[in-house]
């Protein structure tokens, strides 16, 4: 067999190789991205945002008050979020990833600004200030600098976004840069159950 011939043959395998992973890798992104909008809005049956049997549910024992980084609105109180669902989106200025999920909280938060609050961490007033100024977020943005309501809600890497009910338990916890998949899962977690119709008496 010539020289020619065998290269030939070797790069049709190796394409051969390269597609069959190619869509192995495709197939388990889109099995892994089903997976977590399964595991975000819960199973058949059950209601949208219930935790699932065996996890720990963490509840918030306090309703801080935080600086606003918006101008006329000089604080900021969790308090407020009482009595509906709400979402924490914990981030930086200094944060690189925080940046990449601004499109993601963008459509989040022009379709349910009253239910978000992005939360400064570890960050200064005057740098979330600054950085509300130049990129706003649509919906309230308050500071902790100390990342005090970070730590106690076991909040281990930035960015990261925390879904709670009306009485302030924990719904679901999103690690990391917040994906399409991820804001439909919220978005379902946030949106109001439709009240029960009264049947029509003909």
């Amino acid at each position: 067999m010539s020289g020619l011939k065998r290269l030939l043959i070797l790069m049709s395998l190796n394409l051969v190789i390269g597609t069959g992973m190619w869509l192995g890798f495709k197939w388990l992104d889109r099995r892994d991205q089903q997976q977590q909008l399964e595991s975000a809005v819960g199973s058949p049956g059950r209601s949208v945002g219930e935790p699932q049997s065996g996890e720990p549910v963490t509840k918030l024992s306090q309703w801080p008050t935080f600086p606003s980084a918006h101008t006329g609105d000089p604080r900021i109180s969790l308090a407020s979020w009482h009595g509906q669902r709400f979402a924490i989106n914990f981030w930086a200025s200094w944060c690189t990833a925080c940046s990449e999920e601004r499109p993601q909280l963008a459509r989040l938060g022009v379709e349910f600004p009253q239910n978000i609050l992005g939360l400064g961490t570890l960050d200064s007033l005057e740098q979330i200030t600054e950085s509300e100024r130049q990129h706003p977020h649509p919906y309230a943005v308050a500071v902790d600098s100390e990342g005090e309501l970070a730590s106690s809600l076991g909040v281990d890497v930035l960015p990261q976004t925390l879904v709670f009910d009306e009485q302030g338990r924990l719904l679901r916890r999103f690690r990391g840069v917040l994906s399409a998949v991820h804001v439909d899962a919220i978005r379902l977690m946030l949106k109001p159950k439709s009240p029960a119709r009264s049947p029509q008496h003909t």
